[in-house]
């Protein structure tokens, strides 16, 4: 049985569409409750916005994973 995780990316400045330092504490904060559900192979997929970029590569920084971007993931309507 396969399994789908889905992450909201943290908290963001609105101008920039950074993390904020809370937002990069809420990932890191989640990162180890979303590893004790991965089973088997894990693909990560991400929009293109800078804030769930960031979101990505904190839940797998130290892992050998690639975040894969996707631009269907991410309306270009939206700001940041």
């Amino acid at each position: 049985m396969k399994t789908a995780i889905l992450v909201r990316h943290g908290d963001y400045d609105t101008k920039t569409g950074s993390l904020t330092l809370f937002g990069q504490g809420q990932m890191a904060r989640l990162t180890p409750q979303i590893w004790k559900l991965v089973r088997g192979s894990i693909v990560v997929l991400c929009s293109p916005a800078v804030r769930t970029k960031e979101s990505a590569e904190i839940i797998v920084a130290g892992k050998d994973i690639k975040v894969e971007h996707h631009d269907l993931l991410w309306s270009q309507s939206n700001e940041n």
